[in-house]
């Protein structure tokens, strides 16, 4: 039981952003919906081979373009194209402040990380994957969230229901 004088030291949750087994690519957050306190930080890690974005929106209201023109449009032929920096490349800043944050594309074994200071219902997605979308709720301090080893488990399930989906299509 914590004191007045003492706080319960923050914690680092582990997520993953994408997976896959046996040559199937899973475009999903595992877990989807996180679940921490004030002050803690999330991790995401990319562990297979598709590349993702790990992207809160915040106050903006559209998702940024993925490509975007270079110059002005030629005479003749195709424009020249090229990934947009602000998807492409992680926004500045380890803790989340309700703006726009963005992991810049991440590959496998590469990570990203926030922390969440204030209490609310952030929503994020991977630009790259439409419907690849995910939840953090940070909660009041003594409120009950999952463990780690629970935040494995849920991430297996869902993984191997994802993997046996995709086999069973193939």
């Amino acid at each position: 039981v914590l004191t007045d004088t003492e706080s319960k030291a923050a914690t680092k949750v582990t997520a993953f952003a994408g997976g896959g087994a046996r040559g199937i690519s899973v475009e999903m957050f595992m877990p989807k919906d996180i679940f921490i306190h004030a002050g803690d930080t999330i991790e995401w890690t990319n562990p297979y081979e598709e590349i993702h974005t790990v992207t809160f929106l915040g106050d903006e209201k559209e998702v940024p373009a993925l490509i975007v023109p270079v110059g002005a449009p030629p005479a003749a032929g195709p424009p020249k194209l090229m990934f947009n920096p602000k998807v492409a490349f992680p926004t500045q800043g380890s803790a989340y402040t309700g703006k726009y944050a963005n992991s810049g594309i991440i590959g496998k074994g590469q990570t990203f990380s926030l922390s969440f200071s204030q209490t609310g219902s952030y929503n994020f997605l991977c630009i790259l994957h439409p419907g690849m979308v995910g939840s953090v709720s940070v909660l009041p301090e003594g409120t009950t969230v999952p463990t780690q080893v629970q935040y494995n488990a849920d991430a297996k399930y869902q993984l191997d229901r994802a993997v046996a989906a995709g086999e069973a299509s193939a």
